[in-house]
């Protein structure tokens, strides 16, 4: 398939050195993003928007007219897709959400759109967890009266003209959470897509032997761009031309790594990636696909740092604080903050009539305006 974008190899080589190599010894100086020379900036009938939420995932896929969610990023960028979705936008409802898996960083930003939006589907994987941001989400869908599937493997759904298929339902046995993530597989027209979750090698591994197509043009790199997954034998199984990264800007986990970067060089895939370049952007239409910008020639990998506590926020220096579990809006000096648990505070300076928006309410004793 031919991808429409601005050949600059030759350009690009001399100014890294690297003799053709994928990861320069010296990283270059990262240019502005260029659109590519075939891009008009027309509508087109198929879009993936990966947000810039940080370290967390947020993927809107719009087909048709037809609009689904793959996660939803985290408490911190909860407000943010919510506006992105509503007044960027201006989408009325959610034909298909997937919660690929109950991490904080994946399902936060989920539930402020099921508080906003109307939801006809939501697929999620068949397990529980005991955590506040787990009930928040099953409370919501309860109040919203939204039905909660738990796809197989093989299930498949329809988006306009896009195909939606399950390759893998989160039901592997592992210690680890990231492995019960779904994964699935987006087709529209010649262009296949890809997105795990956070799955790891174990998961990967059933995808490789489940005996579904996993062979695609685009791949979401799983958990972040972690060491811990985009496997080789998984690189291979799926040979993708473009990897798309999703982490934060400045991430202390390492993402996304060296050894993960290594392999995705060794396919001679594209990257793109949200802490170097903002929100990404795919086009499709049935014959070929287009992004809004160039790949990213960036390939520094994230450096670990130790986790420390972190320093005590000053709460004067913002408007409101919020309750991500109960999603009451405070004043910084309102009573009930001082019996509110730590992880579920939101220091923020946002219009309250966006945090409206975004599903939170004032609370009555201190009645935030």
């Amino acid at each position: 398939m031919k991808k429409m974008v601005l050949v600059i190899t030759i350009l690009i080589l001399s100014l890294c050195g690297c003799s053709g190599q994928k990861i320069p010894d010296e990283t270059p100086a990262i240019p502005d993003p260029v659109l590519s020379e075939d891009y008009t900036g027309q509508v087109s009938p198929f879009t993936l928007q990966m947000l810039d939420v940080g370290q967390g995932l947020c993927l809107l896929i719009e087909s048709d007219g037809h609009y689904m969610m793959y996660d939803g990023g985290g408490r911190d960028h909860s407000s943010f897709v919510v506006s992105y979705l509503t007044k960027q936008i201006g989408i009325d409802h959610i034909d298909l959400m997937i919660a690929s898996h109950y991490d904080e960083d994946h399902i936060a930003g989920l539930i402020g759109v099921m508080n906003t939006l109307p939801v006809d589907h939501v697929l999620c994987p068949d397990y529980s967890r005991d955590t506040q941001i787990y009930q928040s989400f099953m409370d919501t869908a309860v109040e919203k009266d939204i039905s909660l599937i738990h796809p197989s493997d093989k299930d498949r759904f329809d988006l306009g003209d896009a195909k939606i298929e399950i390759v893998y339902n989160g039901a592997v046995t592992s210690e680890s959470d990231n492995d019960h993530s779904i994964a699935c597989t987006i087709t529209y027209g010649k262009t296949k897509i890809i997105i795990t979750g956070d799955c790891e090698e174990a998961a990967e591994l059933e995808m490789i032997n489940n005996g579904q197509s996993i062979r695609s043009d685009i791949y979401v790199a799983g958990h972040h761009g972690s060491a811990t997954s985009s496997s080789e034998a998984f690189l291979q199984a799926v040979s993708p031309k473009d990897v798309l990264i999703s982490c934060g800007e400045g991430n202390t986990y390492g993402h996304p790594a060296e050894s993960m970067l290594e392999r995705i060089a060794s396919v001679n895939a594209d990257i793109y990636r949200t802490d170097k370049q903002g929100t990404i952007i795919l086009h499709a239409d049935k014959k070929s696909y287009w992004f809004d910008q160039e790949p990213c020639y960036d390939w520094t990998p994230g450096v670990y740092v130790e986790q420390t506590k972190e320093a005590p926020v000053n709460a004067a220096e913002y408007k409101y604080i919020l309750n991500t579990n109960s999603k009451l809006i405070h004043k910084p000096d309102c009573e009930s903050v001082l019996k509110m648990s730590e992880k579920n505070k939101e220091y923020t300076n946002t219009d309250i009539n966006r945090l409206e928006e975004a599903g939170y309410r004032p609370c009555h004793n201190c009645n935030p305006e």
